[in-house]
């Protein structure tokens, strides 16, 4: 958290009470009713049996100061341990269920996420600000703040209210009128009426109190969250050292002694540390205060024969469950308030809007793929930037030929590609897609018109099908094809299980640890099973050896059939296989032809050629 949102800020109660239910319909979104209620029947079932144990020994015990009547006494032993049985059976059947429900529940928060990232334009994906914000929510919620607090809140909080309204039905008799029996002084208060009033009173000051203490010692250390993160910061290099480098310097202890000296010395752990031990002191002070009074209340009203000897037990148990549940709930909802911050920051990221129109023009079906795209006079501006990223781009996407784009690094290649695949709309100009503007068409119909494969592509912790699929019931004959035409079939099969075999360890023991070279090769194959009219490579063998390489581009023709294929490529030796090369420089396209025609020109592309070239030609050997 930055040190501007660290800050308290001041609220009013109504927008106070706007973030929090916010955040409680929030978190029933994305946990799903069922998660967070079978979680809370969860914690009920765990303080049920102390309920059911104080109910029925406050009736074994009244039998046996009464009749002490044998049958009775059988009858509330085969109760008890029927009970018992009862609500252990019940207790294991609800965690089962929270069990089964929390194995879909992996991660639901960064799923959320993800559909919000699918959801707001590219542009804000891509801007550092951003970036920057999400990662805040996603450190937040992997410390149990934020959203997160929020589902554990509505978990605990609900079995906390049913714990008061339980303990407040058993007091039902504890109102009930009393003849004073000629008791005088504190025993007649004891006798009125107002005194169960009072007694219950107090619980609720007390609670109130306990969780004041408890919520501010949580908002104080909370301050201390931007010294955490700094200590995090500094602390980082530490984990992180290359394992070689602690061998060869010895840095074990070292690293030890500079984390002692940098976290467990500094002043805000020991900040943390007094203010917890001292508000923890004085709400142990306060509960064991409250519970001397109310055993003192309850037995000197037995005592005077008001109750039986039994009932003591019932609301000794009744009276301590009623300040657990109570501090608890107003604890948790200190507690909330200190999370005002986290959700400020998620709300906001929330409410980024989509500005890109999305259109409603369905895309035309095609079995020929003839789609043909063309930019006219396309300039471009990323947002917050004064300057074109492209400038004045005319070119013609011709159906089934195969397209390089080479230039230097920044000189508008990649930025074409996000405007061809609309991840962002130009400044200037438009972009036709046969003969019609993009912008008119669906934009999830446009966007099926394009198999990418970027540089930094992604390859998932599923099985190879899944990763080639992108799904969770592949085609295994199209798997089997796309993976066929990388090279990659036999490596595939002589994994364990084939296709079916898990890419990383991460999850499965018997996975496969892919190369970086075998994972490009997946990410191709994963374009090719998508089998879209247009195929655009990012860099697609940056990974891959010379040999691997050239077999690649052998295979490009069959590859590519009746595609439209794009290539960016630094390596312009991959280029010369291509029907026709734009070149790139300073944002705008300085040349176009084929390879041979551009060497002949002696311009841009022959000198970035040129420069290649000498590291093969003119290097000397090295031995």
């Amino acid at each position: 958290m930055n040190a501007e949102t660290a800050k308290t800020k001041k609220r009013t109660l109504r927008e106070k009470m706007s973030l929090r239910l916010r955040g409680i319909r929030l978190a029933f979104r994305i946990y799903g009713a069922k998660n967070i209620l079978l979680r809370a029947a969860m914690y009920t079932s765990e303080y049920l049996p102390s309920y059911f144990e104080a109910f029925v020994l406050s009736l074994i015990v009244n039998e046996l100061a009464g009749e002490a009547r044998e049958d009775r006494l059988t009858q509330l032993v085969l109760l008890a341990l029927g009970g018992y049985f009862l609500l252990y059976l019940f207790a294991r059947w609800i965690l089962f269920q929270e069990r089964s429900s929390r194995i879909m529940d992996w991660r639901k928060d960064q799923l959320y996420l993800l559909s919000i990232d699918n959801r707001i334009s590219y542009a804000h994906v891509e801007d550092p600000e951003i970036r920057r914000l999400r990662q805040r929510i996603q450190e937040a919620n992997k410390n149990r703040n934020g959203v997160t607090c929020y589902r554990f809140f509505l978990a605990e909080a609900i079995p906390g209210a049913f714990n008061v309204l339980l303990s407040l039905s058993l007091f039902f008799t504890l109102f009930a009128p009393v003849e004073n029996a000629g008791a005088t002084g504190f025993g007649a208060f004891l006798l009125s009426a107002p005194a169960p009033f009072v007694l219950i009173l107090l619980v609720l000051i007390a609670a109130f109190f306990a969780a004041r203490l408890k919520s501010r010692a949580g908002m104080l250390t909370e301050k201390e969250y931007g010294n955490a993160a700094y200590l995090s910061m500094l602390s980082a290099p530490l984990f992180t050292a290359d394992s070689d480098d602690i061998a060869i310097y010895n840095l074990k202890a070292p690293i030890l002694g500079i984390m002692r000296k940098r976290v467990l010395g500094h002043p805000f752990l020991k900040r943390i540390m007094r203010i917890r031990s001292t508000h923890d002191a004085l709400i142990a002070l306060l509960d064991g205060l409250l519970l001397a009074l109310a055993l003192y209340f309850v037995a000197a009203r037995t005592a005077l024969g008001v109750y039986a000897v039994g009932s003591f037990l019932l609301y000794r148990n009744a009276l301590t469950q009623l300040f657990s549940g109570v501090s608890f709930l107003f604890g948790a909802l200190g507690y909330m308030s200190g999370q005002d911050e986290f959700m400020e920051e998620l709300y906001r990221y929330l409410d980024l809007p989509d500005t890109m129109y999305k259109g409603t023009l369905a895309v035309e079906k095609r079995d020929d793929n003839r789609f043909e795209i063309v930019f006219q006079n396309v300039s471009f501006k990323y947002p917050g930037s004064k300057d074109f990223a492209l400038q004045n781009v005319d070119l013609k996407f011709t159906i089934g030929e195969r397209l390089a784009l080479v230039g230097m690094n920044g000189s508008g290649k990649t930025t074409l590609i996000k405007l061809l695949c609309r991840l962002y709309d130009p400044t200037e100009g438009k972009i036709l897609l046969n003969g019609i503007d993009i912008t008119r068409y669906s934009y999830d119909e446009y966007i099926a018109l394009f198999s990418v494969v970027f540089q930094d592509f992604k390859i998932f912790a599923f099985s190879v099908a899944e990763n080639v699929a992108c799904a969770p019931d592949p085609d295994r004959e199209r798997v089997d094809s796309a993976l066929r035409e990388v090279g990659m079939a036999d490596k595939v099969a002589s994994m364990p299980h084939g296709m079916d075999t898990a890419v990383t360890r991460e999850y499965e023991d018997d996975g496969v640890d892919l190369s970086g070279g075998e994972g490009q090769k997946l990410a191709i194959a994963r374009a090719l099973y998508k089998d879209a009219p247009f195929l655009i490579l990012d860099e697609p063998t940056a990974a891959l050896d010379p040999l691997a390489e050239a077999e690649i581009y052998g295979d490009l023709d069959k590859m590519a059939e009746d595609r439209t294929t794009v290539f960016i490529s630094h390596r312009l030796s991959s280029c010369r296989f291509c029907d026709e090369i734009a070149v790139f420089d300073h944002g705008r396209i300085v040349e176009r032809g084929n390879h041979k025609t551009l060497l002949s020109h002696n311009g841009k592309y022959a000198e970035l050629w040129n420069a290649q070239a000498k590291y093969y030609v003119d290097s000397p050997a090295k031995g």
